[in-house]
C-alpha cells in the first residue's frame, strides 16, 4: 500500500475513529423481583403505559413487550413478571400504538419479521373494552427483504406504519379495524432511504418520520401523500464525531419534542432535540446501578414515555441492558435525571404533547 493511498484512507475515515463524546452518568433503576432477560441481548423492547380507566387489567396498568432474538413476544408487567408469551418468528424490530375504535380502543404491537428473507409484518392486539389476553391478530406479507427498521404511530382514523429493509425500500401503511374485526391494511407510499440505519420513529404532531442515517444523524421524511418534498438530512450540528443510533424513541416533554436514541456500542444513549429545520445533538448518558454502582453495559433497546406517570412525574426512558456478567433485566431512568444531567432545564409534571392515545372520535364528530 502506497504513502498516498494509506493517507487518503486516514483522512476518509478519521471522523469515524474520533473518540466519541464522554457520557454524563445517570442513575438506572430496576425491581429486585424482575427476572431476568436470558436470550435477548440483542432483543427489541416497546413500553404502553396504560391510560388508567379501561377494564383490561394490562391496558389499565401498562406493560413491557419484549422481543427475544429466539422468537415470539414476551409482555411484562413493570415488575418484570411474564404475563404472557406468544408464538412468532424473529421480529427483528417492534413498536406500540392505540388503534381507535368506535366506542373504545385497542393496543396493538405490531413487529417486523424475517421470513426466508422477506419481511412479513405481524400484529397483535390487546383491546381495552375486555379482559382477554393479547392475541395475535394478523399479518402483512410485504415485498421487502430482510427487515431494517419497524415503527408505527396512532393517526386518525388507524395506525400509521412504515417499515423498511437492508436495502433502504420503505413502505408506509396505515391499519384499521375492517367490519368482520380483521386487520385491513392500505399502503400510502413507498420511497427509498439512503444509507439507511436501524431505528425509526414517527413523531405525530409532525407528521414525520426520523430514520437513523448509516453515519450521523437522521433521515426524515414526510409521511404526508400529498408533501413532494425531499427527504432531509437531519444532526449535522454537534462534535465531529456522534453515535449512530441503533434504537430510537420520542419524548415530547413541554415547549419541545426529543428523540433518545441508543449508540452503536450499546453504552450509552444520546439525546436530540427536535427544531424546526434541524435535530440538535445535545449529549449522551451512561447508565449507573446506583449513584456510585457499576454502569449498565449491553444495552439492547430503548422506549420512552415524556408524560406524567406515577413515580416519575417526568416521564421515563426503559431499556434492558446488564451489569458485569450478569444477565439482563429492565432498567428504569427518570426522563427528568436524563434532562438534568445534561443541563436542560426539566418541568416535571408537564403532560406529554404526544399521548399514546389521541381522542376516540365517533363518524360525524367534529
Amino acid at each position: 500500500m502506497s504513502f498516498r493511498f494509506a493517507l487518503c484512507l486516514m483522512v476518509l475515515f478519521l471522523p469515524s475513529c474520533a473518540s466519541l463524546p464522554p457520557p454524563t452518568p445517570v442513575v438506572a433503576r430496576d425491581e429486585a423481583s424482575a427476572p431476568p432477560i436470558s436470550n435477548n441481548r440483542l432483543g427489541q423492547i416497546t413500553s404502553w403505559w396504560g391510560d388508567g380507566r379501561a377494564p383490561t387489567a394490562l391496558v389499565n396498568a401498562g406493560f413491557v413487550a419484549i422481543a427475544p432474538t429466539t422468537g415470539g413476544l414476551d409482555v411484562r408487567d413493570f415488575a418484570g413478571g411474564i404475563e404472557q408469551r406468544l408464538p412468532a418468528g424473529a421480529l427483528s424490530d417492534i413498536d406500540v400504538a392505540a388503534l381507535p375504535l368506535l366506542n373504545s380502543y385497542a393496543v396493538v404491537v405490531g413487529g417486523a419479521e424475517r421470513s426466508s428473507g422477506r419481511t412479513r409484518i405481524v400484529f397483535f392486539r390487546l383491546d381495552s373494552s375486555d379482559n382477554q389476553p393479547m392475541r395475535r391478530w394478523g399479518e402483512i406479507v410485504t415485498d421487502l427483504s430482510d427487515p431494517r427498521g419497524f415503527c408505527m404511530r396512532q393517526i386518525d382514523p388507524g395506525v400509521s406504519v412504515v417499515v423498511f429493509d437492508r436495502r433502504g425500500e420503505a413502505r408506509h401503511l396505515t391499519i384499521t379495524q375492517g367490519p368482520d374485526g380483521g386487520l385491513v391494511s392500505r399502503e400510502v407510499q413507498r420511497f427509498r432511504i439512503d444509507r439507511p440505519g436501524t431505528g425509526c420513529a414517527i413523531v405525530t404532531g409532525e407528521n414525520h418520520l426520523y430514520v437513523g442515517h448509516a453515519r450521523r444523524g437522521f433521515w426524515r421524511y414526510s409521511l404526508n401523500p400529498q408533501v413532494t418534498s425531499p427527504p432531509r438530512f437531519m444532526g449535522q450540528s454537534g462534535p465531529p464525531s456522534i453515535p449512530r443510533s441503533v434504537s430510537v424513541s420520542v419524548l415530547s416533554t413541554l415547549p419541545h419534542s426529543y428523540l433518545a436514541s441508543l449508540d452503536h456500542n450499546h453504552a450509552a444513549i444520546s439525546l436530540w432535540r427536535i427544531e424546526r429545520d434541524d435535530l440538535r445533538w445535545l449529549g449522551r448518558v451512561e447508565l449507573r446501578d446506583g449513584p456510585d454502582g457499576p454502569r449498565v453495559l449491553n444495552l439492547g433497546s430503548l422506549d420512552g414515555y415524556g408524560g406524567e406517570l406515577e413515580g416519575f412525574p417526568g416521564g421515563v426512558v426503559i431499556v434492558h441492558g446488564r451489569v458485569g456478567r450478569g444477565t439482563p433485566t429492565l432498567k428504569f431512568v427518570d426522563w427528568s435525571a436524563v434532562l438534568d444531567a445534561l443541563g436542560i432545564a426539566s418541568r416535571p409534571g408537564n403532560r406529554s404533547v404526544q399521548p399514546r392515545l389521541a381522542p376516540v372520535l365517533a363518524p360525524g364528530d367534529p
